[in-house]
């Protein structure tokens, strides 16, 4: 969607603060076409972009927590800190 465009754009542009504001409320939008894991993943990463790494490590964790079948477990468990 428009907004994973929005937030990629403001992340790669510093604005990490703006990235982060997108993703997160995406990972609250029930009807979002992106599925969850894929924005918590995303947000993490905006996290870590930000230097936020305890952030980034709960996002992490949450993907890997409830998404254990998602593509992202693998990244997400290395990530996690835990």
């Amino acid at each position: 969607t428009a907004r994973v465009g929005l937030a990629r754009a403001a992340s790669l542009t510093g604005e990490h603060d703006r990235a982060i504001e997108v993703l997160q409320a995406m990972s609250s939008d029930t009807q979002s076409a992106i599925p969850a894991d894929a924005v918590l993943a995303q947000l993490a990463r905006a996290y870590d972009s930000a230097g936020r790494a305890g952030e980034a490590a709960t996002m992490w964790k949450r993907t890997r927590d409830e998404f254990p079948q998602s593509v992202y477990t693998q990244e997400a468990t290395q990530r996690s800190g835990n």
